[in-house]
């Protein structure tokens, strides 16, 4: 038996280049998703926009809505297996 390794996941700016990878997943889990001009704007009024990525492979995201010191989610979207990890990276950046 042989072990596949993944990439470890890493938490960066998402950027523009970013955002058709972003709606291809929001469309793929909501019944009613956010556009791509809804993840434009929030990446252009300085929200806290986030890309999960397995290697170069966006595997998810997160906008947060960042004012007097607190967080607030708007929209995200990760894999079950990085829902730990992830919160505990989002906090460790404030």
């Amino acid at each position: 038996m042989s072990a596949v390794l993944r990439p470890a996941p890493s938490l960066e700016p998402m950027s523009e280049a970013d955002l058709r990878a972003v709606v291809e997943i929001e469309e793929s889990l909501y019944e009613f998703p956010w556009t791509l001009g809804n993840f434009r704007e929030s990446l252009r009024a300085g929200y806290g926009c986030f890309a999960y990525r397995e290697g170069r492979r966006l595997i998810g995201y997160a906008v947060l809505l960042l004012a007097a010191g607190e967080a607030r989610d708007a929209a995200e979207a990760v894999p079950v297996y990085l829902r730990d990890k992830v919160a505990l990276k989002t906090s460790e950046r404030r």
